[in-house]
């Protein structure tokens, strides 16, 4: 697979990962008391990492390959040898610091998703990636595990 590809796919994800942490905390009222009756409390930052996609199947393999923190100050990169937390403490449902793992198939195709939010609230999901550069977009095809 072509470097530049890897490297657009990887700003997508990254892009993405950002506007969800500016919507944790760009919040209005009706989302504040939303947040408050479902007992939801925003991340402290989320921590982005790339896996090696595994196989044919959807699984992604350890170690992971990049790691990245999304918080107030951005998009840094971390040590992926760095260890994760843990998802920092359990507040409610949610871990205080949410995990987002990613793989890109080996022809750069397809993309793996996962979203850890607490010790049961997650989801995996499988993407296919069209276009080039900067016309690069993801479309959901599956949900490959729920919790």
């Amino acid at each position: 697979m072509v470097a530049a590809r890897v490297e657009a796919i990887r700003e997508l994800v990254l892009g993405r990962v950002a506007k969800e942490w500016r919507s944790y905390r760009c919040q209005g009222l009706f989302r504040r008391l939303s947040n408050e009756l479902a007992g939801f409390h925003p991340p402290d930052r989320i921590r982005v990492t790339e896996h090696q996609w595994v196989g044919g199947d959807c699984e992604l393999g350890e170690p992971p390959s990049h790691a990245w923190i999304v918080d107030d100050q951005g998009v840094q990169p971390v040590s992926p040898s760095e260890p994760n937390d843990g998802g920092g403490t359990l507040r409610g449902m949610y871990f205080s610091v949410f995990e987002i793992r990613f793989g890109i198939s080996p022809d750069g195709h397809r993309l793996l998703w996962e979203d850890v939010l607490g010790p049961r609230a997650g989801i995996g999901l499988e993407y296919a990636l069209s276009g080039e550069g900067a016309a690069l977009q993801m479309e959901r095809v599956d949900i490959v595990w729920r919790s």
